[in-house]
């Protein structure tokens, strides 16, 4: 896919990304972790089965993979951290981003057959990135932040 490539650990510590992180990805990583977002971008990447940038001319606008439930491998906790370009309205990114939102997410077909995770409620953005890709959002999941989060969760109907 055009503008997808895998990600390697220094993806992750591209300053740029890490300093410009969307506002509602900064809010959550602090409720969820409290860690430095380059941290958590690094850690992300570290922990995943399989990881991806989303690279527009050399400039990192996202990363984003797949960590496999350690007690069912066919669960797959999705993330994505990115910058304030692909949530932009009438952006290029963006219009990109929408366009080609399903098979980013079936990039975890092969090795998952369910994907699960917990977002912050208060990433609307995300929220519906997530309905836009068929995730099905569900009840609330708490954090020691005590900031709700959501549950989200989607069944592929085949692991081909």
């Amino acid at each position: 896919m055009e503008n997808v490539r895998q990600a390697t650990e220094n993806d992750a510590l591209t300053v740029g990304l890490a300093r410009d992180l969307r506002k509602a990805d900064r809010a959550e990583i602090a409720a969820s972790s409290n860690r430095e977002p380059v941290d958590a971008l690094l850690q992300g990447v570290k922990d995943s089965e399989r990881s991806w940038v989303i690279d527009f001319e050399g400039d990192v606008l996202s990363v984003f993979g797949f960590v496999t439930n350690p007690l069912d491998r066919d669960i797959g906790h999705p993330w994505l951290l990115a910058r304030d370009a692909l949530f932009t309205e009438g952006t290029r990114e963006r219009a990109w981003f929408i366009k080609n939102s399903n098979a980013i997410v079936d990039l975890g077909r092969p090795l998952y057959t369910n994907l699960y995770g917990a977002i912050d409620s208060r990433n609307v953005g995300h929220i519906r990135w997530l309905r836009h890709c068929g995730f099905l959002i569900g009840g609330h999941k708490w954090t020691k932040s005590a900031v709700p989060f959501l549950e989200f969760s989607k069944e592929y109907t085949s692991n081909v």
